[in-house]
């Protein structure tokens, strides 16, 4: 994957942990490059993260593997556990990264619970591709053999066909900055971009924090021309 370097490294992390925590939400469909995208974006800011397969390739491995109904039962079991991952950062008031195909009409009601309880700012990133290069991404990875066997993804052609084809998931209404990008070509992913909306949404925080007015977004409302980068702002 392509990385545009860009000058905003020098956030100070420790300046972004004494304010309102951001969690950064990395959603869309399988073969995105969701987990490539949540690890990136943790390491530039030297924040905690955790994908949903992680929590369930550790089930996997623990309790043993045999069929997709085995696979979807524990698939909402890391959902649970990631929820609990954000929750325990939140009440260390920690910004953290987590990544997942979230579900809107489960997961949102869940996010705006915490947020409600926590008061974190949410940056959403949306990851949406073609859908054809999508479906082709998700036969060659589960042909090969670096994903888990457990995920049965060679029996999920048919179920995950549809989603894939159209390419992108709903976004999560739950308010702050949803980005959007065009995965179809990896190489062309503006991650300088991308930091620079996270920054102001991280900015956003402090101001509030500090009741100060913040620095006006690029765009307020509609969307951004970011090269493969696409930022929509509905703040509540």
């Amino acid at each position: 994957m392509g990385v545009t370097t860009d000058d905003t490294a020098g956030t100070d992390i420790h300046d972004i942990r004494r304010n309102p925590p951001v969690i950064v939400i990395v959603t869309g469909p399988p073969c995105t490059g969701k987990t490539a995208i949540a690890r990136q974006v943790a390491e530039h800011y030297s924040l905690p993260w955790m994908g949903k397969d992680t929590f369930k390739e550790v089930l996997f491995d623990t309790l043993g593997w045999k069929d997709r109904a085995w696979s979807k039962r524990l698939s909402r079991a890391s959902v649970e556990m990631l929820f609990r991952f954000v929750e325990a950062q939140l009440r260390a008031q920690r910004s953290c990264v987590v990544e997942s195909n979230f579900k809107a009409e489960f997961d949102a009601a869940r996010f705006l619970q915490l947020r409600e309880r926590y008061a974190f700012e949410p940056v959403q990133i949306q990851c949406v591709a073609d859908g054809q290069v999508l479906f082709e991404r998700f036969k060659r990875r589960a042909e090969g053999d670096e994903r888990h066997p457990g995920h049965c993804d060679h029996l999920n052609y048919a179920e995950f066909r549809a989603t894939l084809l159209q390419g992108r998931l709903e976004s999560l209404d739950i308010g702050g900055c949803t980005i959007e990008i065009d995965t179809t070509d990896f190489g062309t992913i503006d991650y300088a971009a991308l930091y620079a909306e996270i920054n102001q949404t991280f900015e956003e925080a402090r101001a509030k924090s500090h009741r100060q007015k913040p620095s006006p977004r690029r765009s307020t409302g509609g969307i951004c021309s970011f090269p493969a980068t696409r930022c929509q702002t509905r703040t509540r």
